[in-house]
């Protein structure tokens, strides 16, 4: 190996030189990392929905982490080719069909609690005397 000028052999100075990154070489492949990791969030939220086994189910989340935008690509192609796998999706809460449930609804709940005052005189009194003592307070 010859040297130059500054004492380093060729061969060194290869390696530092294939070592060495531009700037706008990491920008872009920080770029790029950042994209992947919001397309895999993307399809691992749309998996989390798939009616799967455990197997997989792993074996999906594995393939669309490690094999970038390919592996989510794949995946985004199954899911909508295959909607039957998907988790159906059910309401919260049941609703009343109509308006006139929900009134009949709030008409039986005033009912209940107007019979529960019928039955306990005493109670309506002392929650109207506390009323009384708080305003007093005031």
């Amino acid at each position: 190996m010859s040297k130059l000028d500054n004492g380093r052999t060729k061969g060194y100075n290869i390696i530092m030189d294939f070592l060495s990154i531009q700037g706008y070489v990491i920008g872009i492949i920080i770029g790029v990392v950042a994209v992947q990791y919001a397309f895999a969030l993307f399809c691992l939220l749309k998996l989390a929905y798939m009616d799967f086994d455990k197997r997989q189910y792993i074996l999906w989340n594995i393939f669309i982490l490690i094999v970038f935008f390919i592996g989510g690509a794949v995946f985004l192609v199954y899911y909508y080719k295959h909607p039957d796998k998907r988790v159906p999706k059910e309401p919260v809460a049941v609703q009343p069909d109509t308006q006139d449930d929900t009134q009949q609804d709030v008409a039986e709940e005033s009912t209940a609690v107007a019979s529960e005052r019928e039955q306990d005189p005493e109670q309506e009194n002392a929650s109207e005397q506390d009323a009384k003592d708080d305003s007093d307070n005031e």
